[in-house]
């Protein structure tokens, strides 16, 4: 999971003319980092049915401490079929997923 967090963290870091890192501190007054995306002036053309996925991961997701979250994350599909530290090919795990 770490590798994960990293690349992440790594992808913000050198990306500031896109993304911003705001210092904070979590629920128990330990320093966190929020990592936001900068307003672009570009348009996004996504269909209805993107746009439902999303408006729903982020309807389960949104009220979920970190610990929920990854648990969430660790027992989708994907990620409980594959192996540790391995990338996803989430269209062949779709479409495997599909067939059953």
């Amino acid at each position: 999971m770490d590798l994960f967090v990293w690349a992440i963290k790594d992808a913000v870091e050198n990306n500031p003319d896109i993304f911003e890192i705001k210092k904070t501190k979590n629920s128990y007054g330990e320093k966190k980092d929020l990592f936001k995306l900068k307003k672009h002036n570009c348009e996004y053309s996504l269909s209805d049915q993107e746009i439902e996925s999303i408006d729903f991961v982020i309807d389960v997701t949104k009220d979920l401490n970190w610990s929920e979250f990854i648990r969430l994350v660790y027992s989708t599909y994907p990620v409980a079929s594959s192996e540790r530290y391995t990338n996803l090919n989430l269209k062949e795990y779709a479409l495997t997923y599909d067939r059953h």
